[in-house]
């Protein structure tokens, strides 16, 4: 174990389309065994050894910094100074067994629940609902995400090696919620057989979560030990049965044809809607079907207030008549320092902002999810005054989006 994790908050590559870009990590890396995890499939560390912990002090003296009102002196500092929710848990858990001797996500939570900063906290472990995290998370501003991926614990143990049970991480999930925190479940990847579908829903229902995302198994295009053990657990060729679905390749990655994924993840939404809870449409082209601004925990419908909407996905929420243009966002909020840190090579805007990025990418670009990779968005030969693509929603996602859960008998829902 060595200290010193120096990109412990950051903002993450997803901010065209996500509205929760802020990502805090307390630990390096996992030491959950999760087979699917993207981070090991390509060679993140893993294991105690190599794991380094974030400074809670860096990240306090940042936000007493900006209570102050200091000006902002980066790119972070304006999205703190905005109150943009922080997504912590995005590269690894942050209720790992090593934070049960640490505690530095003890530590973080009390120093954002000082500053009443929101934030989700995202984790498929049970020691958030033990004392004293559960006392941090009662009274500060905060929504608990709760992951799992099936109800059946003994495919759960093969595929999230070390992680609690099922039936713990369920009953976390009652514990928070009767604490009167808001609390989430995430089915990241979704590993239920259509048939199980509905029990899930139920489960999660049932323990009090006020919002269930769902995310289909993105494979790695990289030959892994963690692909062939998720292969192994799931007793299944997982690189035939993507090929012979012909799914297409996104990025490093390959996902399942969208029209597999949108009749189940429809089939979902009607489910949890019909259960009491909100829907979260976690894979990238779907999150238009969203309740709200966020797939995570639809944190603008749970009380955060400051949601973050300069992206493709609130431009599709904000179309005109299934028109899809820039000027639907264009007054957002959006920070206007360099991003250029956070942006792979492949895409770097030189001192580019996040600003330069949407706007050079507007109209389509090879790195990362552009508008026409939304299900139901299409491009059309116009453009505005500015140079900028229009783009046009299918008349069927329009349906769907304004008539929630009542599905015309076409291709969305065939």
């Amino acid at each position: 174990m060595s200290g010193g994790y120096e990109y412990a908050l950051a903002i993450t590559s997803q901010f065209p389309f996500c509205s929760i870009p802020l990502r805090l990590d307390s630990y390096s890396a996992c030491q959950f065994a999760c087979r699917y995890c993207f981070a090991a499939s390509r060679g993140g560390s893993t294991g105690q050894k190599r794991i380094r912990s974030a400074n809670p002090r860096e990240l306090a003296r940042r936000l007493e910094r900006l209570a102050k009102g200091s000006e902002a002196r980066s790119v972070l500092d304006e999205m703190l100074a905005a109150r943009i929710p922080i997504h912590f848990g995005g590269m690894s858990d942050p209720m790992m067994p090593l934070e049960g001797r640490l505690g530095v996500s003890l530590d973080l939570l009390k120093i954002l629940h000082d500053h009443s900063y929101p934030t989700i906290l995202s984790t498929k472990s049970d020691l958030c609902a033990t004392d004293p995290y559960c006392d941090v998370l009662a009274a500060g501003n905060f929504i608990v995400q709760i992951s799992l991926p099936t109800l059946s614990e003994g495919l759960a143990s093969r595929v999230d090696a070390g992680a609690p049970s099922i039936t713990r991480r369920l009953n976390a999930v009652r514990i928070l919620s009767a604490a009167g925190i808001p609390t989430a479940c995430r089915v990241q990847p979704f590993l239920a057989r259509d048939d199980e579908a509905n029990d899930l829903v139920l489960a999660c229902a049932e323990a009090g979560a006020k919002q269930l995302a769902v995310e289909h198994l993105k494979l790695a295009l990289e030959d892994s030990s963690h692909r062939r053990g998720l292969s192994v657990a799931l007793d299944m060729d997982l690189v035939k049965y993507y090929k012979l679905r012909d799914s297409p390749r996104v990025g490093r990655e390959w996902v399942l044809p969208v029209e597999e994924r949108v009749r189940r993840m429809l089939k979902l939404r009607q489910m949890t809607h019909s259960a009491g809870m909100l829907f979260g449409a976690a894979d990238n082209d779907l999150l238009h079907l969203s309740d709200g601004t966020s797939c995570c925990s639809s944190v603008d419908q749970l009380g955060f207030k400051s949601p973050y909407r300069f992206t493709f996905t609130q431009a599709i929420h904000a179309h005109k008549d299934g028109r899809i243009s820039f000027s639907a966002i264009a007054d957002e909020w959006r920070p206007r320092r360099s991003i250029g840190q956070y942006v792979n090579s492949k895409s770097r805007i030189p001192r580019g902002s996040i600003e330069d990025y949407i706007r050079a990418h507007w109209n389509g670009y090879r790195h990362g999810s552009a508008l026409d990779t939304y299900f139901g968005v299409s491009r059309t030969n116009e453009k505005d005054e500015d140079g900028f693509v229009i783009y046009t929603l299918a008349a069927d996602v329009r349906y769907l989006l304004l008539s929630g859960d009542q599905q015309p008998l076409n291709a969305c829902a065939e």
